[in-house]
């Protein structure tokens, strides 16, 4: 990793830990991900030579779609976070009976390195620029928020999923956005996103960094 995506994680992290970029924690949060990234590269590698039975033996799977019908969808959108086994989760979701055999699959990851359609969404306090792309909308397809994380011990992944259907049909970003807050916070060294989502790190963005005099920013707690 070079020192300008170092520079981009920790801009990133300062939102997420609600501290400035610049401080001891945010520093010790980029060299323990640096860590993390390298430990669950290996066990997702070991995961993806699983067959598709062995794999489901190590699954977790939280199912907070309402029960949706699995046979009822000709096409699925995945919308994510670049968090955990991301790589994996299309795969997943399909051992774990998301869609039916045959079903079109597509998936859009809001915090992608390349980014097919930007879009400012509120994330973690402030206006941060997401990929969310405009989808055709449609009766017959079904729209998920899922994500896949390496539990402690890396020999299972927890496998989230949240139906994200709008009433007309098209994707809720910002609940997504919500959504994507809450896992990178539960598991912020397993956030892959090295692309910087923000212009300003967070000591000068958000109101509640007041300068001092010594130069230096302070949190109001």
């Amino acid at each position: 990793m070079d020192s300008q995506q170092r520079v981009h994680i920790a801009l990133n992290l300062s939102y997420v830990l609600h501290e400035r970029s610049d401080s001891d924690t945010v520093q010790r949060y980029v060299r323990a991900r640096e860590a993390e990234q390298r430990r669950c590269t290996k066990a997702i590698r070991q995961f993806a030579g699983l067959s598709d039975a062995e794999l489901g033996n190590r699954m977790v799977v939280v199912d907070q779609t309402g029960g949706l019908d699995p046979l009822v969808p000709a096409s699925v959108q995945i919308i994510s976070a670049n968090v955990g086994a991301i790589e994996l989760l299309p795969r997943l979701l399909g051992i774990a009976g998301f869609w039916p055999t045959g079903a079109e699959v597509t998936n859009e990851i809001l915090d992608a390195e390349q980014v097919r359609d930007e879009r400012s969404l509120s994330f973690f306090g402030a206006p941060a620029a997401l990929n969310a792309p405009a989808l055709p909308t449609g009766s017959a397809a079904r729209r998920l928020f899922a994500t896949a994380v390496l539990r402690p011990g890396y020999s299972s992944i927890l496998l989230r999923v949240t139906a994200l259907d709008s009433g007309d049909g098209a994707p809720d970003w910002q609940h997504a956005a919500r959504l994507a807050e809450a896992v990178i916070r539960e598991f912020p060294l397993q956030w892959w996103c090295a692309r910087p989502l923000w212009s300003r790190p967070v000591e000068a963005a958000l109101p509640e960094f007041r300068a001092m005099g010594n130069g230096m920013t302070a949190c109001g707690h």
